[in-house]
This record gives structure tokens, C-alpha cells and sequence, in this order.
């Protein structure tokens, strides 16, 4: 009896392993542009876990650089039925209501991503939401404010894992000046 339970407990143990394993590679792939394997990587995480809204938010990313516009906002939808805070779901659901050309309902998502922004991008994107409703006729208009709400907040994660080092660089005392000395302890 204990060896069977102790089976179940590693193959559960397991499954979950596999899936951050599929998530993992699926981020890594995304994040090269190679939507293919990517799109299977989230797949293969979300047969292990159907409910993971991190994989699905990742689906949906994929589906939205496809041009895939539907499948992603049907995709994003359900990942923000199963975690309504996630910000990079609503940035990706605003975008591809945008995309798709449902002004409204990308205006939502996107003002409720903004409000939970830093001021800086959260100001960006109510201006650019702005410049939007006044010409969100134009599909040029809309891909145009798309992009840069995507640059923007590429950015703005840049500048964050910049300060994130910058402050474990100072942890351990002021910053130095000038030359110093690196001594290897073995």
C-alpha cells in the first residue's frame, strides 16, 4: 500500500514538473520568436494542467503574434477567468481586442492594465487610449498604438531587471569607484 501511494505521489510530482518543464521552454521560445515550438511547449503544459493561466496567458501571446487574433482573445479570456490580476493577460487581451478592432473592450483591458502599471507606462497608454478614441477608425491606428504599447512595456521590463541588478549589486555596501581588486578564495 505504501509503495503504490508513494508512486502516485511521483507521478503526480512529476506532472507538475513536466508542466513548469513545457512552460519553461515555451516562455524561452516566445521570447525568441519561435512561435511554432512555442505554441506546442504551451500545449503540451496545458494537457498536464488545463487550468494553468500562466500557459494559457502564454497561448494567448502566441495566438496574438500569429495574428491569430480570435484564438487569442478567446485563449486570454479564459486565462483571465481563472486569474483576474494577471497583468500580462489583460496587456495581451487589450491588444488583441485591438487588434481585432473592438475598440471598447481593448480600451478596458488596457485602462485596467494601466491603473496597475507604473505611473510611467500607465500615463503612456492612457494617452495613447486617448489617440485611440479620437481616430479609431484607422487600422493603421490601431496597429500603430499596438506596437508602441507593446514597446512600451517591453521597456519598462527591461528598465525593471536593470534596477532589480543595480540594487543586488549595492547590496552588500555602497558602490565603488575606481579600480579594485578581486581576490578568489578556493
Amino acid at each position: 500500500m505504501i509503495k503504490k501511494t508513494l508512486l502516485i505521489f511521483s507521478l503526480l510530482l512529476l506532472a507538475g514538473c513536466a508542466s513548469q518543464f513545457f512552460y519553461a521552454q515555451g516562455r524561452q521560445a516566445l521570447s525568441l520568436g519561435q512561435y511554432q515550438t512555442a505554441l506546442q511547449s504551451f500545449t503540451f503544459a496545458l494537457i498536464e494542467n488545463p487550468q494553468d493561466p500562466a500557459a494559457l496567458t502564454g497561448l494567448g501571446i502566441v495566438y496574438y503574434k500569429t495574428e491569430a487574433y480570435e484564438a487569442a482573445i478567446q485563449t486570454l479570456e479564459e486565462a483571465k477567468r481563472i486569474d483576474p490580476h494577471g497583468q500580462e493577460t489583460r496587456l495581451y487581451l487589450g491588444l488583441a481586442y485591438l487588434k481585432d478592432g473592438k475598440d471598447e473592450r481593448a480600451a478596458e483591458e488596457l485602462q485596467t492594465y494601466a491603473e496597475n502599471a507604473r505611473s510611467r507606462i500607465g500615463e503612456q497608454i492612457k494617452e495613447a487610449l486617448a489617440l485611440l478614441r479620437k481616430n479609431g477608425d484607422s487600422e493603421a491606428i490601431r496597429a500603430l498604438v499596438a506596437l508602441n504599447i507593446e514597446d512600451w512595456v517591453r521597456r519598462e521590463q527591461e528598465i525593471n531587471v536593470l534596477e532589480r541588478r543595480m540594487m543586488e549589486a549595492t547590496a552588500f555596501g555602497p558602490p565603488r569607484s575606481g579600480f579594485g581588486i578581486v581576490i578568489r578564495l578556493r
